[in-house]
């Protein structure tokens, strides 16, 4: 693996953020991804964090709190990216590590992920990390309003 530093994500990291969302086909845009940095970014329940390599930002991790009544309190990733150009390069797992520490500081219990049955890399990827697939479910969703 080559040097990769980890660091928290600011503002000034939403246009490769942004871009990197757009390569992994979530529908976002630099205006979505500053308002909700600005709204989560301060909070002690949400992690956003890059990865940086040869001073580049080549992935991000957003991980948050997933409270939950019937089970205890975990950590979920709510979105990983590594850019295309260097994964199989430790990024991910780097990124993954460092939620991990997170959230053992912070006393959660597990932490979960969803991942889209069209990345199949990302099915193997993560087992290699200690996840276990836990179940296959269909996902709603409702626009409010």
């Amino acid at each position: 693996m080559t040097d990769v530093s980890i660091r928290p994500m600011t503002a000034a990291d939403v246009p490769v953020v942004t871009r990197l969302g757009i390569q992994l086909g979530y529908p976002v845009d630099e205006g979505g991804i500053a308002r909700r940095l600005e709204r989560y970014g301060g909070s002690a329940t949400h992690l956003l964090l890059v990865a940086e390599r040869d001073g580049a930002v080549v992935g991000w991790v957003h991980a948050l709190e997933r409270p939950l009544l019937q089970e205890p309190l975990h950590v979920e990733i709510g979105g990983l990216v590594i850019d295309e150009a260097t994964r199989g390069g430790g990024i991910g797992t780097a990124l993954i590590d460092a939620v991990d520490e997170w959230a053992a500081a912070g006393g959660y219990h597990g932490m979960w992920l969803h991942s889209r049955i069209e990345r199949p890399e990302a099915h193997t990827f993560y087992p290699g990390l200690g996840f276990e697939r836990i179940k296959t479910s269909h996902v709603y969703y409702r626009t409010i309003g």
